[in-house]
């Protein structure tokens, strides 16, 4: 029985372990199950997120910006790699980073951008005569851009002792550096320009740019309204009728006509007053040329200048009121007037006429528009002669080179002429974008651009002129609200008003009499308050109303310039300033240095917009 027992123990504990190892087996099992399913499932959901992401990537490349715009393009932040203080930014670096947040270059070396690019929407804003000075001095008129001071740094525009060139061209100007675009520059600005079919009207002087350059401007122009009718002046009539309209382009398929004028002067007891005009068509045939009679007395007849002496006009009795009839009736209110430094001309002529090519203008000074060459500079470059100045001025020679140059101008395309601009020593920023960019790109260009000129000739860039800012936002509006991908530059001043500007630049050459108000006197500060107030209002508004997400960038150039200018002017006339009473001194040089020197610090805020 002892025997039986114990073997029955033996066979329960048998039972036992076979029982615990086949459940262990079957744990076993399970656990391998369980981790199978678990790197299944890990591998599941590891796909799910890859074609998660990928899906999101692909939709956030194709989705419209806007109130439904992908969260990860919210996200899209700024990351300074500056120590604080921030140095100055140089304009290549905002060149740089406009580049690299639309996809067409590396990231600069001063900040990176984290989030999906390349950025939908670009706006930038550029600021005339807001430099950092300003900036700090003007913070409680200034309230949005101030509420940015943490998004801003100084930008340093590029300049000498003695001179300031605009930030913003170097800005919108990218160097030749891909391979085989550098090698054939001047052949692809070439090519560009002689497609580009430049019209008579192409070149016609702006309403902005005959204010600039201190043109008689009648009140009865488009914009002119506040100017008041000088005694003596008529003005040129409409083809037709005698309305009192600012005269439009011909229509389409008329041919503008040109007349080239020139006019020579003498100093009488009351100034300078027209002593001989002349008018030339564009196949260099004189249409008109006359003597003509002060009616005050001649003290100089500048004869070394004007090729006037004493018997030219001696019996000559034709005088101005005569001059203006004869020059009403060859001259429509559409007639395009050719000239040099035509405003002195039709001064002279007391003579109102809106359509105006310069060459002193079409032809622009490298150093800016403080400067302009001399006509016989430009016949000598650009014509291949020299002018025979022996016997003083012809005014039937200076108008004809004059119309040579415009026509060389028509043929030769926009870029011909600006050799010395930064320009032609690379590639416009538009066209870059437009080459590199991987997607379609809108590009907008609001308000007043005479400082880029004919950069934007050529490419898709759309110019639009805005009256004023309330204009500028309606725009602005259209452009928001119909437009999935854009790149939109506006301008904005809060300088002097130019016609300000423009009389302050005739008076630094002359002194003025000593019973007349100090044209000098800086505005009043209610006055740049005022403007400052208006264009930080603007540039918030344009903030709010852009799409989320919108990349934005505020460009202040410089400080305002007006008075650097006529500094230069007297610099650069020094030698006539002496017998004037205004003699240019140490002194003066030294002002002009240092106030240089502090124009150049602009100011520069990068952000992105949110609603």
């Amino acid at each position: 029985r002892q025997e039986e027992e114990e073997e029955e123990e033996t066979g329960e504990e048998e039972r036992v372990q076979k029982k615990r190892k086949k459940n262990k087996d079957l744990d076993s099992s399970r656990d391998s199950d369980r981790e199978s399913r678990d790197q299944s499932s890990r591998d599941e959901s590891s796909s799910a997120k890859k074609k998660k992401k990928k899906k999101r990537r692909r939709r956030s490349q194709e989705e419209p910006e806007g109130e439904h715009a992908s969260p990860d393009k919210a996200l899209l932040k700024l990351q300074w790699s500056l120590p604080v203080p921030r140095p100055p930014l140089n304009p290549k670096d905002v060149r740089d980073y406009i580049l690299h947040s639309m996809g067409c270059g590396p990231s600069p070396s001063w900040a990176s951008l984290e989030g999906n690019l390349p950025v939908r929407n670009l706006m930038i804003v550029c600021v005339d005569s807001l430099g950092h000075s300003t900036y700090l001095k003007h913070q409680d008129s200034l309230p949005f851009l101030s509420s940015r001071r943490h998004d801003s740094v100084v930008l340093r525009a590029p300049g000498t002792p003695i001179e300031i060139f605009p930030a913003t061209a170097d800005i919108f100007t990218c160097p030749d550096q891909d391979k085989g675009h550098a090698k054939n520059a001047k052949e692809a600005a070439k090519k560009s320009a002689a497609e580009l079919s430049l019209k008579p009207s192409d070149c016609l002087l702006s309403f902005a740019e005959l204010v600039d350059n201190n043109y008689p401007i009648s009140p009865n122009w488009e914009g002119g309204e506040e100017y008041e009718h000088a005694n003596g002046y008529v003005e040129t009539r409409p083809e037709g009728g005698d309305e009192k309209k600012s005269p439009k382009s011909p229509k389409s398929g008329r041919r503008d006509k040109m007349i080239a004028m020139d006019c020579e002067m003498c100093t009488t007891k009351e100034g300078l007053e027209l002593t001989r005009i002349s008018l030339v068509d564009e196949d260099g045939n004189t249409v008109y040329d006359s003597f003509v009679k002060p009616f005050n007395e001649i003290v100089d007849y500048n004869t070394k200048y004007s090729g006037i002496t004493q018997e030219m006009l001696k019996d000559v009795e034709t005088n101005i009121y005569d001059i203006q009839q004869r020059v009403l009736e060859l001259c429509s209110a559409e007639t395009i007037l050719v000239g040099h430094s035509l405003e002195n001309d039709l001064r002279a002529c007391r003579i109102y006429h809106s359509r105006v090519i310069d060459t002193a203008v079409l032809f622009p000074h490298p150093k800016g528009n403080a400067y302009k060459h001399a006509l016989r500079h430009l016949v000598s470059r650009y014509l291949r002669r020299e002018m025979d100045r022996k016997n003083g001025h012809c005014s039937v020679d200076d108008a004809a080179a004059c119309m040579q140059l415009v026509k060389l101008k028509l043929m030769k395309g926009p870029f011909f002429g600006v050799s010395g601009d930064c320009r032609l020593k690379g590639e416009n920023l538009f066209h870059r974008l437009e080459r590199k960019s991987t997607r379609s790109l809108q590009m907008f260009m609001l308000g007043d651009i005479r400082t880029i000129g004919l950069m934007s000739k050529g490419s898709s860039a759309t110019q639009i002129c805005c009256k004023n800012e309330k204009n500028m936002l309606e725009e602005a509006a259209k452009i928001f609200d119909s437009h999935d991908s854009f790149l939109l530059v506006s301008w904005l001043d809060v300088g002097p008003p130019r016609e300000d500007r423009a009389s302050r630049r005739k008076s630094a050459t002359s002194p003025p009499p000593n019973d007349a108000p100090d044209d000098k006197a800086e505005a009043p500060p209610e006055e740049l308050e005022a403007r400052l107030l208006g264009v930080d209002k603007t540039i918030s508004s344009l903030c709010s109303q852009a799409p989320p997400g919108t990349s934005v960038i505020i460009i202040g150039p410089s400080e305002d310039l007006t008075e650097i200018e006529e500094l230069r002017l007297r610099r650069r006339t020094k030698s006539n300033q002496k017998s004037a009473g205004m003699p240019w001194s140490e002194e003066d040089e030294k002002n002009l240095n240092t106030k240089i020197n502090e124009a150049r610090n602009g100011c520069a805020f990068f952000f992105f917009s949110s609603r």
